[in-house]
C-alpha cells in the first residue's frame, strides 16, 4: 500500500518508474556557474549562449551517474561541427573532461571517440573531478587542487532518484531502488517492479533501457494476472545512438553479456535518430 499525506492507494502489482533527476546542488557553485542541457529551461538558455558565442573556452564537466551516458561525448563532437560550420572553430576551445581514466565509462565507446577528439582538436582530460565552481572568477576547482578557467561551463551533474523514492526509504543512498537484474522486481518484494532510471542496475540510464525492460515486464504481469508463471527475463539490453556531428552518427547495442561495439558512422543513422525521437512519443501516447 502507498501512503501519502491525504490518500492511500491499494494495489496488487506496483510498477515504479519514477526516473532520475539532476542534482545541481551537489557541488558548491555549480547551480550558479554552469549551464546544462538536461532540463528544458537549461537547454534553451544554453542554446542562446552558443548562438551568441564567437570566441572563448567551453569547458564540459561530468559527474556520475547521469542519464544518457553518451550525451556529453555527442555534445563535444556536435559543438566542434557547429562552430566549424560557422567558420569560427579556431576562435573556440572545447575541453571535455571525465572523472575516470578514460573519456567514457564504456571502454569501446571511449576508444571510438578519442581518435575523433584528437583529429578534430577537441581537448580532453580524464580523472577530472570537480570540487567547486567559482562563478565570479569563472573557474572550476578540482579535487587535485587545480584551477581551470572557462568562458562557458557546461556541466552534467550527478543524477539521483526521485524525491518520492528518497523520502520513502525504498532507495539506496542516492535514491535508486535495489532491483533484480532479470525479473525487475524490487529486492525483497514479489509484487513490486522497477523500470528505467529508477533502478540501481549497472546499465545505462536511458530511454531504450526502459523500452527493452517492458518487453519482459509486460508479459510477466499479464501472465501473473492469468495465474501463469512469469517466464520472461530482462537481459540488460540497451541501444544508443552516438552523434558524431550535426550530420552523421554511430550506434551501439549491448546487454549484460555482450559489450558495445560502435558501428561505422553514417548520415542514415543520424536521420534515424531524429525520426526515432518523433516515433518515441507517438509510441508512448499509444498512437503507434
Amino acid at each position: 500500500m502507498i501512503k501519502s499525506k491525504t490518500t492511500q492507494y491499494s494495489y496488487d502489482v506496483l510498477v515504479i518508474a519514477t526516473g532520475s533527476h539532476p542534482n545541481f546542488n551537489s557541488i558548491p557553485g555549480l547551480q550558479e556557474g554552469a549551464d546544462n542541457f538536461y532540463t528544458l529551461e537549461g537547454a534553451i538558455k544554453l542554446r542562446d549562449k552558443l548562438v551568441d558565442m564567437k570566441k572563448g573556452k567551453i569547458l564540459i564537466t561530468i559527474d556520475v551517474p547521469h542519464k544518457c551516458p553518451a550525451a556529453p561525448l555527442e555534445l563535444a563532437l556536435m559543438l566542434e561541427d557547429y562552430f566549424s560550420k560557422r567558420g569560427i572553430k579556431d576562435d573556440i576551445t572545447i575541453k571535455y573532461t571525465y572523472p575516470i581514466g578514460r573519456i567514457h565509462s564504456l571502454q569501446p565507446v571511449s576508444a571510438w571517440a578519442e581518435p575523433e577528439f584528437e583529429k578534430r582538436n577537441i581537448e580532453f582530460e580524464s580523472f577530472f573531478n570537480v570540487e567547486s565552481v567559482d562563478p565570479q572568477r569563472k573557474v572550476v576547482m578540482t579535487m587535485d587542487g587545480e584551477e581551470h578557467s572557462y568562458d562557458l561551463l557546461i556541466s552534467i551533474p550527478s543524477h539521483e532518484g526521485a524525491p518520492v523514492v528518497v523520502n520513502s526509504g525504498l532507495g539506496d543512498e542516492i535514491g535508486f531502488i535495489p532491483t533484480d537484474r532479470y525479473t525487475l522486481k524490487m529486492a525483497g518484494s514479489d509484487n513490486i517492479y522497477v523500470v528505467g532510471d529508477a533502478t540501481n542496475l549497472p546499465i545505462s540510464k536511458a530511454g531504450s533501457t526502459a523500452h527493452y525492460q517492458t518487453e519482459a515486464l509486460v508479459p510477466n504481469i499479464v501472465n501473473r494476472v492469468k495465474g501463469l508463471p512469469e517466464t520472461h527475463r530482462y537481459n540488460g539490453k540497451v541501444a544508443c545512438f552516438l552523434e558524431n556531428s550535426l550530420e552523421d552518427a554511430s550506434m551501439i547495442t549491448f546487454d549484460y553479456h555482450t559489450p558495445p561495439k560502435p558501428v561505422a558512422t553514417s548520415d542514415f543513422l543520424h536521420w534515424f535518430k531524429l525520426v526515432y525521437g518523433e516515433l518515441y512519443w507517438l509510441n508512448a501516447r499509444g498512437i503507434l
